[in-house]
C-alpha cells in the first residue's frame, strides 16, 4: 500500500494473490512455482497444472485461476481499435445484465485506439450523479482525443430517458467547450444495445 502495486514484482504480486502457505511450504515458495509455470507454458496455466504444485492445493489454485479468468475478461488489450458501436460491446459484457446502473466512460487516441474503460458511476442515472468533470478528469490528464460513454439500462428497456438524453447533451457541451469531444452515448442491457450516434442522437 505504501508502494503500489506497480512498484511490486510478478512474483510479489503472486504471493498476494495466494494470500499465505501452510506447514509444508510458505508462500514465497508456492509463487515462485505457479510464476515458473507461467514462464515455462507460455501463458496461463489452468487448475489441473496448479494444484500438482507441492503444498498447492484445490483452494488455492482455485484463486489462482479465477484471479486469471478476471483480468482477462477485464483487461484492455493493446491496439484495439473503435471505430462502431459494435466494436466496443465486447468490454461492455460484464455490464449489461447488471442489476444497477454502471455508467462507464472510455477513452480514445487519436487513432481510435482504446486506452480506458472506466465504471464513473454506480446507480440511478441522472445529471447530478454523472457530472462531466468525473467523466472529462482522465481524458484530461491522460491526453485522450476523444471519449464515448456507455451504461445500462437494467430493465432491458433500451429506449433512452429524458435524464439519458440531458446527461448526453450536457457531456457533448462540455466536449466541445474542452476540445474533447463525444462520439457516442451507448445503452446496453439483455436484448442488445442502442446507440446514439446510428440514431443521430448527437
Amino acid at each position: 500500500m505504501a508502494r503500489g502495486l506497480q512498484t511490486l514484482s510478478d512474483h510479489e504480486l503472486l504471493q498476494g494473490i495466494i494470500g499465505s502457505g501452510n506447514s509444508r511450504r510458505n508462500v514465497r515458495q508456492l509463487a515462485a512455482d505457479v510464476l515458473r509455470l507461467m514462464d515455462t507454458h507460455g501463458g496461463l496455466p489452468g487448475i489441473d497444472t496448479i494444484k500438482d504444485i507441492p503444498g498447492m492445493g484445490k483452494a488455492k489454485a482455485s484463486i489462482i485461476v479465477c484471479a486469471f479468468e478476471l483480468a482477462k475478461r477485464r483487461m484492455i488489450p493493446p491496439n484495439i481499435c473503435i471505430k462502431t458501436p459494435e466494436d466496443i460491446l465486447q468490454f461492455l459484457l460484464p455490464y449489461r445484465n447488471k442489476k444497477q446502473e454502471h455508467f462507464l466512460v472510455a477513452g480514445l487516441s487519436g487513432s481510435h485506439e482504446l486506452k480506458y474503460l472506466d465504471v464513473i458511476t454506480i446507480g440511478i442515472l441522472n445529471k447530478s450523479l454523472v457530472h462531466p468533470r468525473e467523466v472529462y478528469e482522465r481524458a484530461i490528464t491522460s491526453s485522450i482525443h476523444s471519449i464515448l460513454v456507455c451504461h445500462n439500462h437494467p430493465s432491458g428497456n433500451l429506449q433512452p430517458s429524458k435524464e439519458d438524453k440531458e446527461v448526453t447533451r450536457r457531456l457533448k457541451e462540455t466536449g466541445e467547450i474542452i476540445g474533447i469531444p463525444l462520439i457516442d452515448h451507448i445503452i446496453i442491457g439483455p436484448p442488445g444495445h442502442f446507440s446514439f450516434l446510428e440514431h443521430n442522437m448527437l
